[in-house]
């Protein structure tokens, strides 16, 4: 996926949208080389309608939330940001192509405009109950068929591209 991390910190003006991202964690530059990188994150996505998110979510640093795409409600979302929040595990709006009927696994063609604008939609959607719980989006992570057509389409790239440069414009 693409991970975001920004070095600012959101006006107050943002916080209601919540479609800025938080600042960074800083890596300490004085460790030694060997140790500034050591750790490695854990991810997975989640909300997609299986009973098993509680339980993944406590092995966790990032969770990637289902939007509505391909699975995922706003009742689902609510849920996963909740639990995500309180064992403070970090989100990102796991965006795809709308397609529930095959769970976001095929391609789909959509006009460019039609396709940036579900994708906002989806992360919107994310956004806005991620701010009520006092978090924002840390990360977009395009699902099945999407992540696979942008490795290999330079239409669908540029549009995930401009879908997180409107998420986060700084």
């Amino acid at each position: 996926g693409c991970s975001i991390r920004r070095m600012f910190r959101p006006p107050d003006s943002h916080r209601e949208t919540g479609l800025r991202f938080p600042p960074p964690m800083i890596t300490d530059w004085s460790m030694p080389r060997r140790d500034r990188f050591r750790a490695v994150g854990l991810n997975a996505d989640l909300g997609e309608g299986f009973s098993h998110d509680a339980a993944l979510l406590r092995s966790l640093d990032r969770a990637s939330i289902a939007c509505g795409g391909h699975a995922g409600s706003a009742s689902s979302m609510a849920r996963a940001v909740r639990a995500a929040v309180r064992l403070r595990v970090r989100i990102g709006a796991h965006v795809s192509y709308p397609d529930r009927r095959h769970f976001g696994r095929e391609s789909v063609r959509l006009p460019v405009r039609r396709l940036e604008a579900a994708l906002l939609a989806q992360a919107r959607a994310l956004a806005r109950i991620a701010v009520r719980h006092g978090v924002f989006l840390e990360h977009v992570k395009p699902h099945g068929a999407l992540y696979h057509d942008a490795t290999r389409d330079r239409r669908v790239a540029s549009v995930v591209g401009r879908v997180i440069r409107q998420l986060d414009p700084g």
